[in-house]
């Protein structure tokens, strides 16, 4: 059975990863708590940034994009 709960609490992060499942980016962090233990976090509701030169020519890349001017 999945929970999911929202705690709010202080974490060391020991290690991440990411994916790509069902379209989706996945982000995953494994860390440790005082309060908690072990935990390990999933970030599914994410957007991946990707930095590419202003004068690249994004033309033959088949996926929708949003590109925007890096302040």
């Amino acid at each position: 059975m999945k929970e999911n709960k929202k705690i709010s609490t202080n974490v060391f992060l020991l290690t991440g990863e990411w994916s790509d499942y069902s379209g989706k980016n996945i982000l995953k962090f494994i860390g440790t708590s005082d309060e908690l233990g072990a935990v390990e976090i999933s970030i599914t509701n994410n957007k991946p940034v990707f930095f590419v030169e202003r004068s690249a020519t994004l033309d033959p890349l088949s996926k929708t994009y949003l590109r925007k001017k890096q302040n």
